[in-house]
């Protein structure tokens, strides 16, 4: 059974200069091998499968810890400056683990902002979710929205139902829902997402993500196609090519000319990795048509862990000749492997240096799960970093 992550982090500008680092940056942020990564109505292909978050928010278990699979989003993943991360939550009938979880902002004190709560079945598999708002005038929970997973005989989630609270009429109304296909090895190869349409909700295909796997299990091909006129037409595709070790070395995406019909431009990631197959950096290009060849557009460079065991990442943007400094990432764990801290800087061209941006800290049990993350940012004011958003579990 995969698994849910309800630790929330606030909408952030501070996103927004990931733009400059492309849906790379993004895709390795949010995604991790074999773990659900999305959102509503945002998507990401995973072992051959694409899941997504239901309450709003993508979420992360080792910010800047990329795999193969961490790059396959590059083409499903629309940026957006609402993007949110959050905890991992995973799902273990033998360690105990938070179910419901906090949300609260810093505006002089701490506000309570929202709750979310997930339900599970006596085997262990995550059956509903549920989003509420706090309604500070009224003092009481609103409902915000639902989402409900139903499970094949080979108890694989084979349908997501996503709901929005309709308070208007006090109920929930469905907005789309996801069927989903297995092949003979378990693995994912097709989602259908459908919307109710017209005055009697008829449920109606719309959207089909497919994904192709070699004889080693290892996905080639995914794609995205829309139903027009009763018919599927592939728009987006992206190809995946192995190297040593069957690890990932280069992903290219395409869009198809609805004119031509024929697949153009589109982006391209390469993965460099060292002798042991881990990956030493990520270059993006971007498909130039006037030159009629991929050009940069930016950078990931991965250091070895620091006598501390902190991970550093730093990101490079392309200025048309040489690559500048643009975004750096300090990552330290657990003993458990999951994260402690992860700490964000901006490269300043002013003091050729880097300065601190923003920090995200965690407090976990012995078992590792995580039971309070806390967001700071830094304040140019007072030169520290301050408390903006926090999450609590509780079991």
């Amino acid at each position: 059974m995969l698994i849910l992550d309800c630790f929330h982090q606030p909408n952030s500008s501070d996103f927004s200069r990931f733009k400059s680092f492309g849906l790379l940056l993004l895709c390795i942020l949010t995604g991790f091998t074999g773990e659900t990564v999305a959102a509503v109505n945002r998507s990401c292909f995973f072992n051959g499968t694409l899941q997504r978050h239901p309450l709003k928010t993508q979420f992360t278990k080792n910010p800047f810890t990329a795999t193969q699979d961490n790059i396959k989003c590059n083409i499903h993943m629309a940026f957006s400056d609402e993007t949110q991360r959050t905890f991992l939550v995973k799902q273990s009938a033998e360690i105990d683990r938070p179910i419901e979880f906090i949300q609260y902002e810093y505006v002089d004190d701490w506000s309570i902002v929202g709750r979310d709560s997930l339900v599970y079945n006596d085997l262990d598999s995550l059956i509903a979710a549920y989003s509420f708002e706090w309604n500070s005038i009224y003092s009481h929970w609103g409902k915000s929205q639902k989402v409900e997973y139903e499970f094949n005989a080979k108890q694989q989630n084979s349908v997501i139902s996503y709901f929005e609270w309709a308070g208007d009429i006090g109920e929930w109304m469905a907005t789309n829902k996801d069927l989903i296909s297995y092949n003979e090895a378990g693995l994912r190869t097709e989602i259908v997402t459908q919307f109710p349409k017209g005055t009697a909700r008829t449920w109606t295909d719309s959207i089909k993500y497919s994904t192709f796997f070699n004889a080693k299990g290892l996905e080639t091909v995914n794609s995205i196609s829309l139903l027009t006129i009763s018919k599927w037409t592939e728009v987006v595709k992206t190809i995946f090519e192995y190297g040593a070790f069957d690890s990932l070395i280069r992903s290219t995406s395409q869009e198809k000319n609805p004119a031509t019909q024929l697949w153009e431009g589109g982006s391209q990631i390469s993965i460099s990795r060292d002798s042991k197959a881990q990956a030493t950096s990520y270059v993006s290009t971007e498909w130039n048509s006037v030159a009629q060849a991929f050009v940069n557009s930016f950078k990931i460079l991965i250091a070895p862990p620091d006598a501390k065991g902190v991970n550093i990442w730093t990101g490079q943007s392309w200025d048309g000749s040489k690559w500048v400094n643009t975004l750096r990432s300090l990552t330290d764990y657990h003993s458990s492997g999951e994260v402690n801290s992860y700490t964000e800087e901006q490269w300043s061209d002013k003091t050729s240096s880097w300065e601190s941006s923003s920090q995200t800290a965690y407090v976990r049990n012995s078992s590792g799960f995580p039971l309070q993350s806390l967001q700071s940012r830094f304040n140019p004011g007072t030169q520290k970093l301050e408390p903006v958003y926090k999450v609590e579990g509780r079991q």
